[in-house]
């Protein structure tokens, strides 16, 4: 890979960007293959970890720890802190709240999204609470290296590389992630990502982001509860 890319005619900032790619589809194609323990040569599935209390250790080095050693030493501490958020970005949390609100109730309308979240209202009340903490770890264990590789590292690479447009790219990537799920699914991630990605690409923040994808998938949780 090295001598292919070294032999494109490329900035180093694009080369940088183009390493960053590779290693976004490598980490995003394990994760689906070994989730679903796909058998292609091998149980690709030995290299999904999960532990008993549902957090997803394989997504979580995959999606995050490794990514972090590799930019440890340049990352910009400001994109995780609320120095650079200001008083009328709670307009955008408000209309994402909306939006998350109307989606999440839309899947009983659609067989293909209520097929992937069924509901588990007539479980009883104490395996209800298991399922919900189960759930919440693992939405932490996978959402927390979603945000930082796409809303940090790939972004943060792809703007040097493409100063103006590179920002578009991490939503393409999110979006052909998402095919594996419904049509209806992956475009409501395309929407929901470049609302998001374009707002941390003008703030070079990535707190209001992590904490509307985690509302999102706290309001999918008690919708699948309590529908």
């Amino acid at each position: 890979m090295d001598k292919i890319i070294s032999n494109l005619n490329l900035n180093n900032n694009k080369k940088k960007a183009l390493y960053v790619l590779f290693y976004a589809i490598f980490a995003l194609t394990l994760d689906s293959i070994s989730t679903i323990h796909l058998k292609w040569g091998i149980d690709w599935g030995i290299f999904h970890w999960q532990l008993k209390n549902g957090f997803e250790v394989s997504t979580f080095i995959l999606w995050f720890a490794i990514p972090f050693v590799f930019t440890f030493k340049s990352i910009d501490w400001k994109y995780f802190g609320v120095s650079r958020l200001k008083k009328n970005d709670l307009y955008l949390v408000i209309l994402l709240s909306t939006l998350s609100i109307i989606a999440v109730l839309s899947i009983k309308f659609y067989p293909s999204l209520r097929n992937l979240y069924p509901s588990i209202e007539f479980n009883s009340a104490s395996a209800k609470l298991n399922w919900a903490l189960y759930k919440m770890t693992w939405n932490i264990s996978w959402l927390t290296g979603w945000e930082f590789l796409h809303r940090y590292v790939l972004l943060t690479y792809f703007e040097k590389a493409f100063p103006k447009k590179g920002w578009f790219g991490v939503c393409l990537i999110e979006f052909v992630f998402h095919f594996q799920k419904a049509f209806l699914e992956a475009t409501g991630m395309l929407i929901f990502s470049v609302i998001v990605t374009y707002w941390a690409y003008k703030r070079k923040n990535v707190v209001l982001p992590f904490f509307a994808h985690l509302m999102i998938e706290s309001f999918l949780l008690i919708f699948i509860l309590f529908e």
